[in-house]
């Protein structure tokens, strides 16, 4: 096990490690962890990621897989292809990122806020903001607060559809279809996102 406590992390290479037990804490903005690769790592066995903040960081294919984050911000930095399974994330913000193609599976979120424009680019995420309870919110730069209730954000995927399909980008069109459980449809949209490539 791992214990990195207030460590200086900066355009640290953590590529490909596995941090199984222990935690990662006390990295706030006047120390946070900068410009440092995590990619390809594994996150597991009740990992806690504690009062961190991230910022110009890369997690591209990593896998956060029973553990524990919990208010820390993930800002300027890349999890596309993230996989984030059994996960709980309580005071979270992803902010000016890029989750692409990350994966949401059974998670659990308290006071987390997610990046507006990416949720339909990943998995299951847009699944549990429709069906979840817990308190989630999506950043928006029009509200004065930073963030719109995920009630909001819903009443707008009427508006993303438009958008989408006239920009012919379909696997956001496919995967807001799944998530509302229109598997023709998605089906439909993945068909034609083959035709444009």
């Amino acid at each position: 096990m791992c214990y990195f406590n207030e460590c200086k992390i900066k355009n640290a290479n953590f590529q490909e490690c596995t941090f199984y037990g222990g935690s990662l804490q006390n990295n706030l903005k006047d120390s946070a962890v900068i410009n440092s690769n995590f990619n390809d790592s594994l996150f597991t066995n009740s990992f806690e990621i504690k009062n961190c903040f991230f910022k110009h960081c890369v997690f591209h294919g990593t896998a956060f897989i029973n553990c524990n984050i919990q208010n820390t911000d993930f800002y300027s930095s890349t999890l596309e292809d993230t996989l984030f399974s059994n996960t709980r994330l309580r005071n979270v913000t992803f902010s000016d990122l890029n989750i692409d193609y990350s994966v949401f599976e059974n998670v659990q979120m308290q006071h987390v806020i997610l990046p507006f424009s990416q949720v339909c680019y990943s998995f299951g995420l847009l699944s549990y903001i429709i069906y979840t309870t817990d308190k989630v919110f999506i950043s928006s730069s029009d509200a004065q607060s930073g963030y719109i209730s995920k009630e909001s954000y819903l009443q707008l995927i009427s508006d993303f559809l438009i958008y989408y399909i006239g920009t012919k980008d379909y696997f956001p069109v496919a995967n807001i279809y799944l998530a509302f459980g229109k598997n023709d449809f998605a089906r439909e949209a993945i068909k034609k996102g083959f035709w444009v490539l």
